[in-house]
């Protein structure tokens, strides 16, 4: 009898373990790793939340009653005290509302981080959308700033200082000699990663730019080397667009070694080309977080904020 229970009250506490690293984990997934991956699925937020949630109320139930009949067993065996007896009745009663608000914490927990992942790729959320906006304008700061403290040392060891060409060399660079990794840890591995579409960050792509506008602009007909390559020695410019453009965000950002960051909600970025002059091309030097919140306080802007959520409930 105390073999089964001792092995019920492992076996819950592993279930509730392995729901709530799976509700960790939905709420903040890991661009280079899914736990469905050895099954060979995909990344799912959904799967993580479900699957955590029935895990963590599985290992309650488990614990809760393997409790119960521990405490049940003892009072047969050995009968207690009137006095006694009032004490485990009380633990009783601690043990089940311990364990009831751990479930309604994890039940809480799923469904607002469900509702917060529906969100944000389906209704337009004036709110959350300015607050992504602001986030991408920090962030595309800490990259600026990594950029600056990366040139100051060479990191892939080939005998020369630069910028780094890619973002998730901020993070990890690669030795030029035998191509083994080298730490650089300037910027979070998930603002690393989010050079990628599908590793997207707060609904923004952050990605370094390598060509640049001339001052006159070619024809139709000009082919990839009418635009000068920017040498990453030297200089560097970086991006940061929304992953769905007024569904998690409508403000682009741009910023180079100047340091000044741009900002539109009605200019488009030319894949991998920075402007020769953002701002004869429209784009709104920002400054500070003040300068942002300014531009989103423009009627322009509110419009097309409107526009969006009434295009997206008359898709619905």
């Amino acid at each position: 009898m105390c073999a089964i229970l001792g092995a019920a009250a492992v076996v819950g506490l592993l279930l509730q373990t392995a729901g709530l690293w799976l509700l960790w984990i939905a709420w903040h997934p890991r661009p280079d790793f899914s736990p469905w991956a050895v099954f060979e699925l995909p990344a799912c937020v959904e799967l993580d939340l479900v699957v955590g949630l029935v895990a963590f109320l599985a290992g309650s139930v488990f614990c809760a009653a393997t409790v119960e009949t521990t405490l049940r067993a003892a009072r047969t065996h050995a009968p207690a005290a009137p006095g006694r007896r009032m004490r485990r009745s009380m633990l009783d009663r601690l043990t089940a509302a311990a364990l009831t608000s751990l479930a309604s914490v994890g039940l809480l927990w799923a469904v607002w981080a469900l509702l917060a992942h529906g969100r944000d790729d389906g209704a337009i959320d004036h709110a959350g959308i300015g607050r992504r906006e602001l986030k991408a304008y920090r962030r595309l700061r800490q990259l600026m700033q990594a950029q600056d403290r990366y040139i100051e040392k060479d990191w892939d060891e080939d005998g020369e200082r630069s910028y780094a060409l890619f973002p998730v060399h901020l993070w990890q660079s690669v030795r030029e000699s035998d191509g083994e990794p080298v730490r650089v840890d300037l910027i979070p591995r998930e603002l690393a990663f989010a050079m990628v579409y599908s590793f997207a960050l707060d609904g923004y792509v952050f990605d370094t730019l390598h060509f640049r506008e001339p001052e006159t602009m070619p024809g139709p007909e000009a082919g990839p080397e009418a635009f000068p390559e920017i040498d990453y020695h030297t200089d560097y410019a970086i991006v940061a667009v929304p992953k769905y453009y007024r569904m998690s965000g409508l403000i682009s950002f741009l910023a180079d070694r100047t340091g000044i960051v741009y900002a539109s909600h009605s200019q488009a970025v030319r894949p991998g080309v920075y402007p020769a002059d953002p701002t004869a091309g429209g784009w709104i030097p920002i400054r500070s977080q003040a300068d942002l919140r300014e531009l989103q306080s423009q009627d322009d802007y509110v419009a097309r904020l409107n526009k969006a959520a009434s295009d997206t409930r008359t898709v619905r």
